[in-house]
């Protein structure tokens, strides 16, 4: 039951995120693309999205791989597309095929970070070379691999 709530609760607000990626929150104005940039932008990420992914790795080692993939399908509502059933939109989460489409892209991406970030713990941010603004080693190499990942970069963008 704690493993499930470890999944379920960080879930709610990761799909909605997707929801509002994939323009699914229009019609409610600039309210909740606001709290979703709070959420995962660089000043409260550390706090709120990077604690949820951590979450969501937790608790996929308590509940299984299996499960866990089978829960964030279902929950993102991709489940039909990923078994091939897809015929253009969605009647129970009102998704059209591009909305699917970003969801998919949305899931594969939180998928990849559950299994590949690690992310430092909230405490770390103690530590003498965060307290003066610096940042260590691993996260320097996280975030210049990110920022190169998205395409060539000057030295002169990248510092």
């Amino acid at each position: 039951a704690v493993a499930v709530l470890l999944i379920e609760l960080p879930l709610r607000i990761l799909v909605v995120s997707a929801q509002n990626q994939a323009g699914m929150w229009v019609r409610n104005g600039f309210a909740i693309p606001g709290q979703m940039y709070a959420y995962t932008g660089p000043s409260l990420s550390d706090c709120m999205f990077h604690l949820d992914v951590v979450a969501l790795q937790v608790g996929g080692c308590l509940v299984g791989a299996e499960s866990l993939v089978g829960t964030l399908q279902d929950r993102f509502g991709v489940s039909d597309w990923v078994k091939g059933a897809f015929s253009g939109g969605d009647a129970a989460s009102g998704a059209d095929e591009e909305q699917t489409a970003v969801l998919v892209a949305e899931l594969l991406n939180l998928l990849i970070m559950v299994v590949s970030e690690r992310f430092p713990p909230a405490s770390a941010g103690a530590s003498a070379s965060s307290s003066e603004g610096g940042v260590d080693a691993d996260e320097m190499r996280t975030l210049l691999v990110h920022m190169l990942s998205a395409g060539q970069q000057t030295h002169s963008h990248l510092s």
